[in-house]
């Protein structure tokens, strides 16, 4: 009997803590200290704070415990521009949205309007008024770009391939270029950044080409000859010409 009363008595304990458990969850969902009262978006510049707002699917006033946060980043991870996505809550009311957007590596020039790609090709937007301070891909190019789509077309892939090889393997090169042309008979050219010094890279072989050009350029520099360049060769084995000016 005793027994008995002591499992009857654990039996109303465990009752008694599940509606204890039960009213809290109840409170937490329900307690207005626990609605949204502030939605903290960062990180944005390409996307407006109500465009990530609306991908997110988020409504005002809803229990910060009522947002499904992988939905909430699901939604927003389907905009092109968003590279990725981090979703907290910051209790009692805050709900914070941390946006990493793809950025632009260079400018495709299309019969004289700019427009911003990333490293695979996709077509950004450009704030109104906002200098990009990137190299520029330059050619003949067929067809038109449209933002949120990859620009197609083998000259623009061809420059933009060149461009992200000297980015991932020589940034401090990649920085020194200021136009990448394209489609030429003789193969890609570029332009430095200081000078405007045309640089006739051809096709292939870029590890050797982008080696012997940094040290060049160098070089150059080092001796303040840079301004004297009329041009710079890389096409020819094992060599690098350099026409002067006279």
């Amino acid at each position: 009997m005793k027994g008995f009363l002591s499992l009857l008595g654990f039996g109303a304990l465990l009752f008694l803590i599940w509606l204890l458990i039960g009213a809290y969850t109840t409170w937490i969902a329900e307690s207005k200290t626990f609605h949204t009262r502030r939605i903290e978006v960062s990180g944005n510049e390409l996307l407006t704070k109500d465009e990530i707002l609306d991908l997110a699917g988020l409504k005002p006033q809803s229990s910060i415990w009522k947002r499904d946060l992988c939905q909430i980043t699901d939604g927003i991870r389907r905009n092109p521009f968003v590279e990725s996505v981090e979703v907290e809550r910051l209790l009692p009311d805050v709900l914070q949205i941390q946006i990493e957007e793809k950025h632009p590596v260079a400018l495709l020039n299309l019969q004289g309007t700019f427009y911003c790609v990333d490293g695979h090709g996709l077509v950004l937007p450009s704030k109104p008024g906002k200098l990009y301070d990137l190299p520029v891909i330059s050619g003949d190019f067929q067809g038109g770009v449209s933002i949120g789509r990859k620009a197609r077309g083998k000259r623009i892939q061809d420059g933009l391939g060149f461009l992200m090889f000297v980015f991932r393997s020589r940034p401090e090169l990649y920085s020194r270029i200021s136009e990448v042309v394209v489609g030429r008979p003789e193969g890609l050219i570029l332009y430095t950044s200081k000078a405007g010094v045309p640089v006739r890279v051809g096709m292939g072989g870029y590890t050797r080409k982008i080696l012997y050009l940094e040290a060049i350029l160098d070089k150059l520099v080092e001796n303040r000859n840079l301004s004297r360049v009329h041009y710079i060769d890389l096409r020819f084995e094992d060599q690098v010409v350099v026409g002067m000016r006279a």
